[in-house]
């Protein structure tokens, strides 16, 4: 699922039962047919269900490398106030670590499915992962897929599928929403029964998904709105008009919803085991209310009952007589897909319309010999290189390039047209080492895609002035670079104070260094590339440490930051613990205060100033080094990164200045807490800054950057190159502040 924070609960939340007259009415009673043909007549009532429970989970708050997601918390609590309206005993878990996944997953299974006539049904809504046509569901401590402990951190689905048999339950429904290989199970879709007789009663193992393989889920609520629908009776998942949804309806339902909602691009799967003890029966829902009259079918019904029961047919006129008779299906597609499987004709030529351009890679992008994903590939073209486009699809998807000497194909969403004056002179001067070339460059082309860095590269080639001798010298690995105007503030390494209640900062040297990670880094992820070089010229001041629960509340008390009073978790006092429970619009009122209160103008640290400050002259992924220990930072030491060591976990944070400072003079620049910084998020550096100012265009500024990791986060994320993000009005247990200067 697409990344993002949707909001904060209390990890392993339980969600109560309503009342005992619910709890009583657990069981499930349901009037059968003699058969399944047209008009067969009712053959009683049968309990089918003694007990109805589920587990539903929702992760959001992502700490080992993954993207935060908005709505898998949000999205669990909405299906399990579903599920107890439908009768189930519900437990509910949020943002569980990969220990506590498996054990509420065990639990679940071999003890609450212990009853033989129950029905379980499992809700998951966080990230899944596909590699090698295996599944992997993601717990919130999971490192980056490319990390060598992801597997052994991540729950394989082979594992899941051992898990699910471990239950006597007679029906047992997994509901993912998430994007997965059709390998989580080895499964086949079985043919939707028109209505319950008594073999929906046998036993089954069924699955859905709200994606395939490849596919991005929506992190907006969608899946789930849908299905929340389709219990409730609002939308028509009961084709037959019975009074109540199984599980093959319900998995057509939403594969025809959801590939509608989408365009094609997600589609939702579903599927039984494929074992003969536990692929006949139907997992079975009552609707709330009784259904209406006999009438005419709701359009759609027929060839979706129809597609159920040819769509993994191996006979291609299965599906051309599939589109003789339903050819406006939303299913047509997909049957045209098959039955081009059986007979392939060569593709026509797509067309192509002529241009002539200058286009510059946003990211590294692959160049293939022909229009589409799959084509066979003639390399990859580097983030900010410059390529002549020579045509494109009529519908702009795709651009023919003229790339070191051959033709071929890029996405066009990797690629930004740029001026062809500016790429010409962009080639002319990019590896100049002359500040005057770049000096002609930025008059000629001021609000180019290259104007930027190009003034970057003047201040870093300009030769600086002679200077007065500065009692304090800049850490090993920083270029100094001289101030662009005077600057108010005292020599880089001054601890001053500019106010009683003001936090201590420290005077940061001008300087540049390389912002992002190198490929080989444990732990890295696409959004810390592409790594460039950033230039600083002027110093700043930074917040020796970050701001405390008594500097808040000087602000509250003195009627500034909106009254606002942050839960301190009762971590043992407020006082000179950082202050948590305070989001970035919190954080910018405070600011606002500090200058009203100071005379002077205090801000938030801009992300590139931050990772300049916390890497104080180094490139490892901590300012202490390669490795990381809780001598050196508070963060959740029951794991190890790298050759390092495991230690201690304090599920809470530590008074500032625990431990050492860095070489700038800066303490608990990992860990603690999560700092809030000025600039929205993007995912990538691609067209980022290179002078250490905010990044506040394009992107999502809707969302702010939080940098450094905190008590909560796994080592890995404590990287200075780390970069996460969450909602500027969000308040978070983990998430605090520091704050900077300028003059």
């Amino acid at each position: 699922m697409i990344a993002r924070l949707a909001a904060t609960v209390a990890a392993l939340a339980t969600l109560a039962c309503a009342s005992p007259a619910l709890a009583q009415s657990r069981g499930l009673e349901v009037t059968v047919k003699a058969s399944e043909q047209p008009g067969a007549a009712d053959a009683g009532r049968i309990r089918l269900y003694s007990q109805s429970h589920a587990l539903v989970i929702g992760i959001d708050r992502y700490t080992g490398g993954w993207p935060r997601l908005r709505t898998g918390v949000s999205d669990a609590r909405a299906v399990a106030a579903a599920l107890e309206r439908q009768g189930f005993a519900v437990t509910l878990r949020t943002d569980l670590k990969a220990d506590a996944l498996r054990q509420e997953l065990r639990q679940f299974f071999a003890r609450t499915g212990r009853d033989a006539e129950a029905r379980l049904l499992l809700w998951y809504a966080g990230h899944g992962h596909s590699e090698g046509g295996e599944g992997f569901l993601v717990p919130a401590d999971a490192p980056a897929a490319t990390d060598p402990d992801f597997k052994a951190t991540a729950l394989h689905m082979r594992e899941f599928g051992g898990l699910v048999r471990l239950a006597a339950a007679k029906h047992v429904l997994s509901v993912f929403d998430s994007c997965f290989s059709g390998t989580i199970f080895e499964t086949r879709s079985a043919p939707s029964s028109a209505v319950i007789t008594r073999a929906t009663a046998e036993p089954v193992r069924q699955f859905l998904t709200s994606g395939d393989a490849g596919q991005r889920a929506r992190d907006d609520g969608s899946f789930a709105t849908l299905f929340v629908r389709a219990l409730a009776g609002d939308e028509r998942a009961d084709f037959n008009g019975d009074g109540y949804v199984t599980g093959e309806e319900l998995g057509l339902f939403l594969s025809q919803r959801m590939t509608g909602l989408t365009g094609g691009a997600q589609t939702p799967r579903h599927g039984k085991l494929l074992d003969v003890k536990y692929d006949r029966g139907d997992f079975v829902f009552a609707l709330p209310r009784a259904p209406g009259p006999p009438g005419p079918p709701e359009r759609g019904a027929p060839d979706l009952l129809a597609w159920a029961q040819i769509k993994d047919s191996q006979r291609a006129e299965d599906f051309e007589t599939f589109l003789k008779a339903y050819p406006q299906s939303a299913m047509a597609p997909f049957a045209q897909q098959r039955l081009a499987a059986f007979a392939p004709r060569p593709p026509s030529a797509p067309e192509i319309v002529e241009v002539d351009g200058s286009y510059v890679a946003l990211r590294t992008a692959n160049v293939r010999a022909e229009p589409r994903a799959n084509a066979a590939p003639l390399g990859q073209a580097k983030a900010e290189e410059i390529v002549a486009a020579t045509g494109r699809l009529r519908d702009g998807s795709w651009l023919r390039v003229t790339w070191q000497g051959r033709t071929g194909w890029v996405s066009a969403a990797l690629l930004k047209e740029i001026d062809a004056g500016e790429a010409a002179a962009w080639t002319k001067v990019k590896d100049s080492k002359r500040a005057e070339d770049f000096d002609g460059f930025v008059r000629q082309h001021p609000s180019g895609h290259f104007a930027e860095r190009a003034r970057g590269l003047q201040v870093a080639l300009r030769p600086a002035p002679a200077q007065p001798a500065q009692p304090a010298q800049p850490a090993v690995g920083v270029y100094p670079a001289p101030p662009a105007a005077p600057s108010s503030l005292p020599a880089p390494g001054t601890v001053f104070k500019d106010c009683e209640a003001c936090p201590e900062m420290v005077v940061v040297p001008a300087g540049s260094f390389t912002m992002g990670s190198p490929e080989n880094e444990q732990g890295r992820v696409a959004h810390e590339d592409p790594q460039h070089r950033v230039t600083i010229a002027r110093p700043f001041a930074a917040g020796k440490y970050e701001v405390t629960f008594d500097q808040w509340d000087a602000c509250v008390n003195s009627g500034g930051c909106n009254g606002h009073r942050p839960n301190d978790r009762v971590w043992g006092g407020r006082g000179n613990r950082p202050v948590i429970d305070v989001s970035w619009s919190d954080a910018k009122a405070y600011v606002e205060w500090l200058s009203r209160r100071s005379g002077k103008r205090y801000r938030l640290l801009t992300e590139a100033e931050w990772e300049y400050a916390a890497r104080a002259g180094t490139t490892t992924p901590f300012h202490f080094g390669s490795t990381i220990g809780t001598d050196q930072a508070n963060y959740d030491g029951r794991y190890a990164y790298g050759a390092g060591r495991q230690g201690e976990y304090r599920g809470r944070t530590v008074p500032v200045g625990s431990f050492p400072a860095n070489a700038f003079g800066l303490h608990d620049v990992h860990g603690n807490v999560w700092e809030w910084v000025e600039d929205c998020w993007h995912d990538s550096y691609s067209g980022a800054p290179v002078d250490g100012s905010a990044w506040t265009s394009g992107g999502d500024c809707s969302y702010r950057v939080l940098r450094g990791g905190s008590w909560y986060s796994n080592p890995w994320v404590l990287r200075a190159a780390v970069r996460s993000w969450n909602g500027s009005g969000f308040r978070l247990d983990y998430s605090g502040f520091r704050v900077a200067r300028t003059d």
